[in-house]
């Protein structure tokens, strides 16, 4: 799945998150993406774009399909997951009841059933039939979290996904990203390094990096006389593309002919 973005703008009440955004997302299997920013930034407005939740103020975004047609962004909810602070939750429905409607509609993996969602969400036996209301904010999270990464969706959108974890929630989270990092694409929009640090491919000193920095050079130099971006003045130290006040951070930079587009 290709998600192309093209001159993007989101403003809400005449105040402007972001404007002039381009870039091509290429969200295929083992591919991975960290939307970075302060809080207010535009990060999860950017990620719910990508999905179609969000619409542009100004500029296009259009997506591809895997054989390269042109789609409708309301073709989409069959193809991503979604966790997000922002989410709700049917609370007085029990942890099981949830999982078994989420099955009937997307599915689980292959390799995922209701009856063993338990051991691998490390839910009790007591807990999964209790009413979602009954729960702290972080177990919430966990079901967020089991959920989005165990539905059978090539693409998993992830929004601040460490939010309200204690260790062993933390510990869940690199488990399920350690299960599905290979086979989905995975987009987090994040402001805390643990919750993408060490799981983006690795840059350090490489001749990628060389070129990613020749390239970025030549960007600044061309947008910076459109007066569209500014970004950081330590960019030669760093390993992202940052646009304002939010950076994306690819994990395969293999194809540098796609950062900027």
């Amino acid at each position: 799945m290709i998600i192309k973005f093209s001159n993007v703008g989101k403003s809400y009440y005449g105040s402007w998150l972001f404007r002039g955004f381009n870039y091509t997302f290429q969200l295929k299997a083992a591919s991975s993406y960290a939307l970075l920013g302060n809080n207010g930034s535009g990060k999860s407005t950017l990620a719910r774009m990508l999905i179609g939740q969000i619409s542009p103020t100004e500029g296009e975004v259009s997506i591809f399909n895997k054989d390269n047609i042109e789609t409708k962004s309301s073709d989409l909810h069959s193809l991503y997951s979604l966790s997000s602070p922002a989410m709700e939750l049917p609370e007085e429905f029990t942890v099981k009841e949830w999982f078994a409607f989420m099955d009937k509609t997307k599915g689980f993996d292959s390799n995922v059933d209701l009856n063993t969602l338990q051991e691998q969400c490390k839910f009790s036996k007591r807990a999964i039939k209790k009413p979602m209301y009954t729960f702290s904010s972080g177990m919430k999270q966990r079901i967020k979290l089991c959920g989005a990464f165990l539905t059978n969706v090539p693409l998993i959108i992830l929004d601040e996904p460490l939010s309200n974890l204690d260790q062993n929630g933390f510990d869940l989270y690199n488990e399920l990203w350690n299960q599905s990092q290979d086979r989905k694409a995975i987009v987090v929009a994040s402001n805390d390094e643990k919750e993408y640090q060490k799981k983006m491919k690795k840059l350090d000193n490489s001749n990628n990096l060389s070129a990613m920095v020749r390239h970025l050079e030549q960007l600044i130099t061309e947008r910076e006389k459109e007066g569209i971006i500014d970004l950081y003045p330590t960019l030669k130290n760093e390993k992202y593309i940052s646009i304002d006040d939010f950076t994306v951070y690819q994990q395969d930079s293999s194809d540098l002919s796609q950062l900027g587009d």
